[in-house]
C-alpha cells in the first residue's frame, strides 16, 4: 500500500512538472548481479524561457548519452558483438568508436560513469616546473618571465600560466620613493598629524605648500630618434653631431606654491642666490687674513643648509659637513674664493717668538732710528748700519754685514759718538 501511494505521488509530480528527466543505470552488487536503477527528476515551476531552454538542453544531452551507454552495455551483456551492437543501435546514431570506448570503460571500472583525470599529462606546467619557477622568484623577484622561459626551456605562454594560475602572482612596476631615515620618518609623521589637526580645525585653507627644484640647463637628446643630415662624417661638422655633457652643468631653480584656493606663479631663482651669504662670509674671512680651511668651509655649508631648512643628503647628516663633491663644484662656481689648508708654525719660530726677543728687536729699531736722525742733524753722511746689531737680516749687497770688523764693540762705540 505504501509503495502504491509513493508511486502515485511520483507520477502526479511528473505530470505537473514542466521539465522532467528519467535516468536508468545498471549497477552490479556484491554477487555480481545487475540491478537497474532508475532516477526521476522534475521541476514543478516554470521560471522563464532561457532557463527552461538551458536546463532542457543540458538534461536532454545527459539523458541521451546515458541512454546510449546503457543500451550498449545491455546488448554487450546479452552476448552481442560490437558490430551487432552498432547495427542494432544505428537508429540512435551510435558508431563503432563509441561502442568500443563504452565497453572498454565498463570492463575497466565496472560502470559507464565518465572518468575524470584523463588526457595527456602536464609537462610544461607540471608540479616540478612550478617548484622551479617558485624557487627562482624567491631568490630574485625581479626576474623576467621571458628569461625564465628560456632558462627552463618552456614557452612564454606556459610561464605565464604558471605565474598567474599556479603561483597566482602579478607583475607590479617598481616605483621611485625618497630614501627616508628613521628621524625623517618621525618628522613626517608629526607633520602629518599636525596637518590633520589643522584640517579638522578649519585652518587648512590658510596653509601654503611650497617646493623648489633645480633644473639642469643642458640640451636634451634622444639617441634613438634625433638625427642630423650631413654629407659625410668629418672633423669640421663634429659640433653638429655631438651633444656635450659636463659634470657640473648650469642649473636654474624654480619655486612654486599652492593653497586650497589657488597657486602662485612660477618663480625663477638665479643661480647662486643661496650661496651669496656663504661666499660673502668666506671672502670677509680671507680679507681679514683668517681664511677658513676646506673642512671648516664644509661644516659651515652644512650648518647654513640646516639653518635654512634645506634638504641635504644622508652623508651630510652623518658627517655633519658637506661632501667633497659639493666643495669642488662650489669653488668652480665661485672662482674668486680661495680655500687653503693652514700650515702650522715651525718649532724654531715658535721658540724664538717671545717677549724678550720682541723687546730687543724694537729697541734695536729705535736705536737705529735715533742714530739716523742724529746723523742728519749734524750734516754728516749716514754711517753704515750693522744689520745684525739691530736684528735685521743681512743683505747680500751689504758689505758691512760681511765685514767682521763691524762686529767690533770699539767700532760700534765710535759710530755712536759720531
Amino acid at each position: 500500500m505504501l509503495a502504491t501511494e509513493t508511486k502515485k505521488k511520483i507520477v502526479d509530480e511528473i505530470k505537473e512538472a514542466k521539465i522532467y528527466t528519467v535516468m536508468a543505470d545498471p549497477t552490479p552488487d556484491i554477487s555480481h548481479q545487475y540491478d537497474m536503477s532508475t532516477v526521476l527528476e522534475n521541476q514543478k515551476t516554470y521560471t522563464g524561457h532561457q532557463k527552461h531552454l538551458r536546463i532542457g538542453q543540458i538534461e536532454k544531452k545527459l539523458f541521451v548519452m546515458e541512454f546510449k551507454r546503457n543500451s550498449v552495455i545491455a546488448l554487450y551483456l546479452a552476448g552481442k558483438s560490437q558490430s551487432a551492437i552498432v547495427r542494432e543501435l544505428e537508429h540512435i546514431k551510435v558508431n563503432r568508436k563509441f561502442v568500443y570506448r563504452t565497453i572498454n570503460r565498463y570492463n575497466e571500472t565496472g560502470s559507464v560513469v565518465k572518468r575524470y583525470g584523463g588526457g595527456p599529462k602536464k609537462t610544461a606546467t607540471s608540479p616540478e616546473m612550478v617548484r622551479k619557477v617558485k624557487k627562482r622568484l624567491e631568490q630574485n623577484p625581479r626576474r623576467s618571465g621571458n628569461q625564465m622561459a628560456k632558462e627552463l626551456n618552456i614557452s612564454q605562454s606556459s610561464i605565464r600560466r604558471i605565474l598567474q594560475n599556479e603561483l597566482q602572482v602579478k607583475a607590479y612596476k617598481k616605483q621611485k620613493a625618497h630614501d627616508l631615515t628613521p628621524n625623517q620618518k618621525k618628522v613626517r609623521f608629526e607633520r602629518a598629524k599636525e596637518l590633520l589637526r589643522l584640517a579638522a580645525s578649519g585652518e587648512f585653507p590658510n596653509i601654503v605648500f611650497s617646493d623648489e627644484k633645480n633644473f639642469p640647463i643642458e640640451q636634451f637628446v634622444n639617441t634613438q630618434n634625433d638625427r642630423v643630415y650631413l654629407t659625410e662624417r668629418t672633423y669640421e661638422n663634429l659640433k653638429h653631431r655631438l651633444v656635450t655633457r659636463s659634470n657640473y652643468p648650469s642649473q636654474i631653480m624654480v619655486w612654486a606654491a599652492v593653497t586650497a584656493t589657488g597657486r602662485s606663479p612660477l618663480v625663477f631663482i638665479e643661480p647662486g642666490v643661496k650661496e651669496t651669504t656663504l661666499c660673502d662670509y668666506l671672502q670677509t674671512c680671507a680679507n681679514l687674513h683668517h681664511g677658513l680651511p676646506p673642512k671648516a668651509a664644509q661644516s659651515l655649508a652644512y650648518e647654513l643648509a640646516v639653518a635654512n631648512n634645506i634638504q641635504v643628503s644622508d652623508s651630510w647628516s652623518t658627517n655633519k659637513m658637506a661632501g667633497e663633491d659639493w666643495l669642488t663644484a662650489f669653488l668652480k662656481r665661485n672662482k674668486n674664493i680661495s680655500i687653503k689648508t693652514t700650515k702650522s708654525t715651525s718649532i724654531s719660530r715658535a721658540m724664538g717668538f717671545n717677549k724678550p726677543v720682541v723687546n730687543m728687536f724694537f729697541d734695536n729699531c729705535f736705536s737705529a732710528f735715533n742714530l739716523t736722525q742724529k746723523a742728519y742733524s749734524l750734516g754728516n753722511s749716514i754711517p753704515p748700519i750693522n744689520r745684525k746689531c739691530v736684528g735685521i737680516p743681512p743683505l747680500e749687497s751689504d758689505d758691512s754685514c760681511l765685514d767682521d770688523s763691524n762686529d767690533d764693540p770699539d767700532s760700534v762705540a765710535e759710530h755712536e759718538q759720531a
